[in-house]
């Protein structure tokens, strides 16, 4: 529905090594633009506030969550418009996890992927999959690569994954390589490689 909008608050500061800092303001409309209504995450600690939003419907949305002191992510979930956020468990949870991106199809078909860690030959890529909302999510297998390299995922962009009718999407690295999933997330293979 092209009227249905979430945002996500920014403000410019300068601090060492980078411009700009995400605030906890988040707001949506559902008529286009024409009234907005504010959205808190109350659940949030002292120094999370959501990097972006992925919305799904009017109710239902993720939010990446970033804490800028311990600089760790994690993925929050609404499917009530943004009254309780649900921080997902059981994904993105070791200490080497860190959370870059989720995107869906539908309201149900999703997937979420994070950072490749550890060390060649024996590189982690963490992507995930969900078939019913994020409730729950679902290990995929770890892409097959013809030279695994530590690489992260466009962290915090939500341009760096793309969806396409009929279960195909495709996410980039800072590496320049493309990962692609036929089969809505289950499993990715590299499709194009530096």
């Amino acid at each position: 529905d092209e009227n249905i909008v979430w945002i996500k608050g920014y403000k410019l500061i300068k601090k060492v090594g980078y411009f700009g800092h995400s605030t906890k303001d988040l707001s949506k409309t559902n008529d286009g633009g024409t009234t907005w209504t504010e959205v808190s995450m109350p659940q949030l600690g002292t120094n999370e506030i959501p990097n972006y939003i992925r919305a799904l419907s009017y109710n239902d949305a993720f939010a990446y969550v970033m804490d800028t002191v311990a600089y760790t992510s994690s993925l929050w979930q609404t499917s009530n418009g943004g009254l309780l956020w649900v921080k997902k468990t059981g994904i993105f949870n070791s200490s080497f996890s860190y959370f870059d991106g989720v995107n869906f199809w539908n309201t149900l078909n999703g997937f979420s992927y994070g950072e490749a860690h550890g060390t060649f030959p024996n590189i982690f890529y963490e992507f995930y999959y969900t078939t019913d909302g994020g409730n729950p999510w679902n290990t995929c297998l770890s892409p097959t690569s013809p030279s695994p390299i530590s690489e992260m995922f466009n962290s915090g962009n939500p341009d760096g994954s793309a969806v396409i009718n009929g279960g195909v999407a495709y996410v980039v690295s800072d590496k320049g390589r493309v990962f692609k999933s036929t089969n809505y997330g289950m499993s990715w293979n590299p499709t194009l490689t530096s």
